[in-house]
């Protein structure tokens, strides 16, 4: 069947399903929800197509551009394959990944590489850093790529770009480079019972009465918060499970209003 014809065949189960019900005053629209329908079958086709990397048993979802992909593969490269080919899908805003690689522990990479959005206040060629206005370092690697298509040696301060495969370097604040704790992540699941947000890296972090969630200058609440979105969390010690503050630097829904 048809790439087009499946689409078709999609979109139909799609609008039979909301008709029979009410929808949520706070569930998306039936436009929102063709567009992922659309962006998950787009990049489970080109999976698919993958035929020599085995990328076919990948889980694919996509909310609000937020695609999550799951299941398992044979190896780091076919990881970095799959996020790859996902996040050169039109409509796709960020990339989670929560592929496991066979035979290989779940918190055997050291230190996880990023996708992250924001616009370019320096470049130092030299020492393979980007800094973005926010005050978020990120250092390159051989896997970085920048988007829209460019390089690193390309790049120049005022650009507005999606960065995937960085290492995470430091944050810079108005005083200088901020010495607390800190981690730089993309938040794959809100836990509003528990009042924990799930990093895109599997830890758990925990939110108090007292911890300092904002945007800006603006304090936000926990409902605000929403998978995607690209946070700097700020802990008491590098290990910590408690966060003091969390930083909201882009969110998907946010960007899309």
């Amino acid at each position: 069947m048809s790439l087009a014809r499946r689409l078709a065949l999609t979109v139909a189960l799609v609008v039979v399903t909301l008709g029979a019900g009410a929808a949520p005053a706070s569930a998306r629209t039936i436009g929102q929800i063709i567009d992922d329908t659309a962006i998950a079958t787009e990049i489970k086709a080109r999976l698919t197509a993958e035929t020599l990397s085995n990328l076919t048993n990948i889980n694919v979802k996509s909310e609000a551009g937020v695609v999550t992909l799951s299941g398992s593969v044979d190896s780091r490269e076919r990881r970095a394959r799959a996020v790859q080919i996902a996040g050169s899908v039109g409509g796709v805003k960020t990339v989670l990944n929560n592929i496991d690689v066979k035979g290989e522990p779940a918190d055997a990479a050291a230190s996880p590489a990023l996708e992250v959005t924001g616009t370019v206040a320096s470049v130092d060629r030299a020492a393979g850093t980007i800094t973005l206005q926010d005050g978020r370092v990120l250092r390159t690697t051989e896997q970085t790529a920048v988007w829209q298509a460019s390089s690193v040696g390309a790049l120049a301060p005022g650009a507005q770009v999606i960065v995937r495969g960085a290492a995470p370097a430091g944050v810079r604040t108005g005083r200088g480079t901020d010495a607390r704790h800190w981690r730089m992540a993309t938040i794959s699941r809100v836990d509003r019972t528990a009042s924990e947000l799930i990093l895109s890296d599997g830890t758990a972090v925990r939110l108090t009465p007292a911890t300092n969630v904002h945007r800006g200058g603006e304090r936000i609440t926990l409902e605000k918060l929403d998978p995607g979105s690209e946070v700097v969390v700020y802990t008491s010690s590098p290990a910590g499970i408690e966060a003091n503050e969390v930083a909201v630097l882009w969110s998907p829904t946010a960007s899309a209003r």
